[in-house]
């Protein structure tokens, strides 16, 4: 009984795994077999490297399709890498972009820097020991030392004193900026002091100190020379208050501009005597002479102009016509002979008439 029960039983599986599935049928085959041949198309027609519309590179179309993005053909360009900082620049915290990336300088700790910068087009950074120290994203800068003075010289201005300073080796002095005002220096606290400082009212600034305006007078004929045309000046610190040229008053006469021991000038009128004529703001040769050497009442003289002949003559026994040049001319005076003199000889002479 048993051994049919386990006959039956195999028969029945046998059965079961013999009978055909229903669905899979011809037509179902078929359908398999060229959904197959579409899938191995598919993969065929894929294409690249492409572009997608994120800015990324994909290798085939197909890739940039599944995340729905558009492309175009070929890599996509290479970004520019641009720095803030124009490249090493430990003291500047600065920022490298590329593409979406940015990448900041910073400082690993109190002493290390990460610096950024563009080579060839691409990131990269170096680790800079910073020897002041690093702070937000750069190298700080190391502080001055502080210059160790050693100052000898005056301790406070003095306008009226040029002095001069000395500073580790070094000597400064007192100079005029201009002519009202001196650069004073000074050591105050073991250290160089300046000031600029005006010089009281009648006082100039000459040399490095202030001195007391006085008169300066200057001639370019030195003295009184009347057959130089001069020009005298005097000067009262910036003031001018004197400045002129020697001129003729008439053609016998010359004024004459001269300086004084004290600065100062005087004017005087000269003549320029026998002979001579003034033009031109000095005494010149004229053509006038005269015998008696001009106007000399004691001598009996001729004056000569061209073919003119002037003599001396006696008008009475005690007046004396004297004739002389004057300028290119001549001239004369009837003058009073002196006391105990008479006129004779057509000159003045020792005498009387009884």
């Amino acid at each position: 009984m048993r051994g049919i029960i386990l006959l039956l039983l195999a028969l029945l599986v046998f059965g079961c795994t013999s009978q055909p599935d229903p669905q899979l049928n011809e037509t179902n085959i078929t359908n398999v077999s060229n959904q197959t041949e579409v899938n191995q198309t598919n993969v065929t027609d894929c294409a690249g490297p492409v572009c997608g519309s994120d800015g990324n590179t994909y290798e085939t179309d197909c890739d940039a399709e599944l995340l729905n993005l558009s492309f175009t053909e070929g890599e996509c360009p290479a970004p520019d890498c641009v720095e803030s900082d124009d490249g090493i620049e430990s003291k500047v915290q600065g920022t490298v972009v590329f593409g979406s990336d940015s990448f900041d300088d910073y400082c690993t700790d109190s002493t290390y820097l990460v610096e950024y910068a563009c080579v060839e087009n691409e990131p990269e950074n170096a680790t800079i020991l910073c020897d002041a120290g690093c702070e937000d994203g750069r190298c700080l800068e190391p502080e001055p030392e502080k210059p160790d003075y050693n100052c000898y010289g005056p301790i406070e201005p003095d306008v009226f004193s040029a002095d001069q300073i000395t500073v580790n080796g070094t000597t400064q002095e007192d100079y005029c900026i201009d002519f009202t005002t001196v650069k004073d220096y000074y050591c105050k606290e073991n250290a160089v002091r300046s000031a600029n400082s005006q010089c009281p009212s009648g006082y100039r600034c000459s040399a490095g100190a202030c001195e007391e305006l006085v008169d300066v007078c200057s001639e370019t004929d030195e003295g009184a020379d009347l057959f130089v045309r001069g020009r005298t000046v005097v000067s009262h610190g910036l003031a001018i208050p004197f400045d002129k040229w020697d001129e003729c008053e008439d053609e016998g006469l010359l004024i004459e501009h001269s300086c004084t021991v004290n600065g100062t000038a005087i004017t005087e009128e000269l003549e320029c005597g026998s002979g001579y004529q003034c033009a031109g703001g000095k005494c010149v040769e004229s053509s006038c002479s005269d015998t008696d050497d001009g106007y000399d009442i004691y001598k009996d003289g001729t004056t000569i102009l061209y073919d003119r002949e002037e003599h001396d003559d006696c008008i009475n026994d005690y007046k004396l016509r004297e004739y002389f040049c004057y300028g290119n001319d001549i001239d004369y005076d009837d003058v009073q002979c002196p006391e105990d003199h008479i006129c004779k000889g057509d000159r003045c002479m020792e005498g009387s008439i009884n």
